[in-house]
């Protein structure tokens, strides 16, 4: 989900990619550019409760949130802060020269050429849904101290576009459009440095951070946890909550190319889906390995923000709490 810092050889080959698709259109959840986007940048602004805020000279504001651009990209994007957008949506970051061409060579379809990035906001409730399926290009990075959620929407495929096919050999239009997206990858942190009241949150979409969010937020997942030959403990007998909310809060799951630790580990199975997560206790007690049906395994490494919490200890905690309730 992150913008990756991309060679020109590369976007190249992503470029050509993308232009035999081209017919299949944007992704579904990738918010398109607008046609006539409101390009003037705002000085002032207030907050929901009317208390004036510091706004950088040249800086982009909507609804008491601060977008800060670098003064050279100015004349090079269209930034639209569109008013109180059902999807949350604050702002639509798009490269200038994309969307112009994008206009004469298909007059009329809305492809969002030369998107860079959006930045939006949600309740915890919309995110409690969105958790429980594939987050491809929406990162949430921020968290506001009212429980709101700000989230980065990036392209999951190349937007640039130009008239006729020159641009595809083109060094300084290839160079204008990586630096405009290496950009683009420092804009969160920005972000959160600029705006008051927001702290960084950190959520990954691998299939563990999913199920998880299932077991959290849909009642009807069907699970339960075993540990060697004890058996599996109804997990309906103690409140979840708190034990999904420490697996899941500011974690980063990462896929890791090792074998697994040796030793005994407790399982999460769900069986619907013939699949189970077995949470080790050795190798820091931070690996989770997943095991299809079919025999097939990954293996994570959890990383927790707080460096104090363990998943294989929060898992034991879990379990033990079944138990006692059986």
């Amino acid at each position: 989900m992150k913008i990756r810092k991309t060679s020109i050889i590369a976007a190249l080959l992503a470029l050509l990619l993308m232009l035999s698709l081209a017919a299949c259109g944007a992704p579904a959840n990738d918010p398109a550019g607008p046609d006539e986007p409101d390009q003037a940048p705002q000085t002032t602004d207030v907050t929901d409760d009317g208390a004036d805020i510091d706004v950088p000279e040249g800086a982009f504001v909507n609804d008491g949130m601060i977008l800060s651009v670098p003064e050279e990209y100015t004349d090079l994007l269209i930034i639209d802060t569109p008013e109180d957008d059902v999807a949350g949506t604050l702002f639509v970051v798009s490269e200038k020269a994309s969307v112009e061409a994008g206009k004469v060579v298909h007059p009329g379809e809305d492809w969002g050429d030369g998107w860079l990035f959006s930045i939006g906001r949600a309740n915890e409730e919309w995110l409690h849904e969105q958790l429980c399926g594939d987050m491809s290009g929406r990162e949430i990075f921020a968290r506001a101290e009212n429980g709101d959620y700000y989230i980065f929407y990036t392209p999951t495929d190349v937007r640039i576009m130009r008239e006729g096919d020159d641009y595809l050999t083109d060094e300084t239009t290839m160079q204008q459009w990586t630096t405009l997206n290496e950009w683009a990858g420092t804009v969160p942190e920005t972000f959160l440095n600029e705006n008051k009241g927001l702290t960084p949150y950190t959520h990954t979409n691998t299939d563990l951070d999913i199920y998880l969010s299932r077991i959290a937020y849909k009642d009807d997942t069907n699970y339960n946890i075993t540990f060697l030959t004890d058996g599996s403990l109804d997990p309906k007998a103690v409140d979840k909550t708190p034990y999904i909310t420490r697996l899941l809060d500011g974690v980063t799951f990462e896929m890791v190319d090792e074998e697994a630790p040796d030793g005994e580990y407790i399982v999460l199975n769900l069986p619907d889906d013939d699949l189970r997560f077995d949470f080790f206790f050795g190798g820091d007690g931070n690996y989770v390995r997943e095991v299809y049906g079919n025999g097939a395994e990954l293996l994570y490494k959890a990383t927790y923000a707080d460096g104090a919490t363990v998943a294989n200890q929060v898992m034991e905690e879990w379990y033990n709490a079944l138990a006692d309730a059986q």
